[in-house]
This record gives C-alpha cells, sequence and structure tokens, in this order.
C-alpha cells in the first residue's frame, strides 16, 4: 500500500510541477512573444495542461469513474501532441542564429 501512496504522491507532484511551468511559459510567451503561431502554440500548451490539471481534479473527486479516467488519459495525448507542436513553433528559423 505504501507504494501505492507514493506513485499517488509522486504524480500529483508532477502535475502540480508541470502546471507552474507551463503557467510559466504562458506568461513569458505572453509577454516576449509577437502575435503569431509560436505564441499560440504555447497558449494552447498552457491550455491544454490546464484542461489535464482540472480533468485530474475532478477524477480523484469523483473517485475514478472509468469515463473521467480514460479521458484524462486522452487528454495526455494532447498534452504531449500541443508541447511537440510548440517546441516545432519555438525553433529557430535557418535564417535565424540559434
Amino acid at each position: 500500500m505504501a507504494n501505492v501512496l507514493a506513485v499517488q504522491f509522486n504524480h500529483r507532484l508532477l502535475a502540480s510541477v508541470a502546471l507552474l511551468a507551463t503557467i510559466g511559459a504562458v506568461w513569458a510567451a505572453w509577454r516576449r512573444l509577437p502575435a503569431g503561431a509560436p505564441r499560440s502554440a504555447v497558449l494552447a500548451l498552457g491550455a491544454s495542461v490546464a484542461l489535464q490539471y482540472a480533468l485530474g481534479i475532478a477524477t480523484l473527486v469523483h473517485v475514478v469513474p472509468v469515463s473521467l479516467g480514460t479521458l484524462h488519459q486522452a487528454t495526455a495525448v494532447l498534452v504531449l501532441a500541443a508541447a511537440l507542436v510548440a517546441a516545432h513553433a519555438l525553433r529557430p528559423g535557418k535564417d535565424q542564429p540559434a
């Protein structure tokens, strides 16, 4: 049972750190990036992480119903896709120095 508790604690801790990091990235993108694809990609990442965090909370509050658990798992794919799109959008172009 202690191992299950450790996994749950680590999952919640990692989720909170990821949310805080994403809030920081969204704030920096909003302040420093001009309107366009890179800023939109970071904002979409922020929205997907916020949705994932909210679904995680809802899943716990409702004692892990299958529907919410499945949606939480599926949203993880959305978070991964948004992170990949944001990373790609933030890459320097061929004509820009790295």
